[in-house]
């Protein structure tokens, strides 16, 4: 017998109100080929993640790093998807920063295997050695990205600038994207769960290239050759199917949207 503890009146309605936000996008998302095409390739990161790093045992202290992040990034997906789901936008865009940056410092692992025992050790009151690791430092250092084709890595900065803007510091662009659709004084702020198909699109559109990008890196921190033999087919056709996605619908923007 379960167990249903009361909770407040204004509680209880935001979240029957998260319910039917939820059952209103799963529904515009069945009308909306491209965007099952979009969540497909989101599982199928998600499943890289669960695949080569949680289920996966670790054969050294690396490796069990690499399965920390991992284990991040899963739920990091996890809470990123429900929050588009559930018509929080923006905090979504939080999330999924969070995963870029996941993204970003395993990159540097794959380019310097030996930066993971340098970041695992840095000293918090040590500028210089923080340095080595912060967003900006690393994304000098990446020529290539997993998923992105050749020639728009340089994208990634401007990724980086709109997930900054949008989802995580408190500015003009990110509270006038919370906006409803109407003009002049009627355009009110939306709080709560909020059901929009043009900023549901766009988020999700980035949520495929972050995710995909973050599963990419991890496997190649991991290094691909020293996986066992079974868990490389998945990983290449993950590859693939990244490209492939990445060569139809674009990479990261060149600048930011309009709202």
């Amino acid at each position: 017998m379960s167990i249903i503890l009361p909770l407040p009146e204004n509680l209880s309605n935001l979240l029957e109100e998260q319910e039917e936000a939820r059952k209103k996008t799963i529904v515009m998302i069945a009308e909306q080929p491209d965007w099952q095409e979009h969540i497909q390739l989101i599982h199928d990161s998600m499943n890289i993640v669960d695949f080569i790093a949680i289920k996966r045992i670790h054969q050294n202290e690396n490796e069990l790093i690499l399965r920390g992040l991992a284990a991040r990034l899963f739920n990091d997906y996890s809470a990123a998807f429900d929050l588009l789901l559930t018509g929080y936008y923006q905090v979504s865009l939080m999330v999924q920063r969070d995963i870029f940056e996941c993204a970003l410092l395993l990159s540097k692992f794959a380019l310097d295997r030996d930066s993971i025992q340098r970041w695992k050790n840095v000293n918090p009151e040590n500028n210089q050695e923080k340095n080595e690791f912060r967003p900006n430092e690393i994304r000098k250092l990446l020529k290539e990205s997993t998923g992105i084709p050749v020639g728009n890595t340089s994208n990634i900065d401007y990724m980086y600038k709109l997930l900054c803007e949008l989802g995580v510091h408190p500015t003009y662009i990110g509270i006038n994207s919370l906006l409803g659709d109407d003009v002049g004084k009627n355009r009110l702020l939306k709080v709560g769960p909020m059901i929009n198909k043009f900023k549901f699109r766009s988020c999700l559109s980035d949520f495929v290239r972050i995710s995909a990008m973050a599963a990419g890196s991890l496997v190649d921190a991991f290094n691909i050759e020293n996986l066992e033999e079974k868990y490389r087919p998945t990983c290449k056709k993950h590859r693939e199917l990244c490209k492939l996605w990445f060569t139809k619908h674009g990479t990261f923007p060149g600048k930011l949207p309009k709202y």
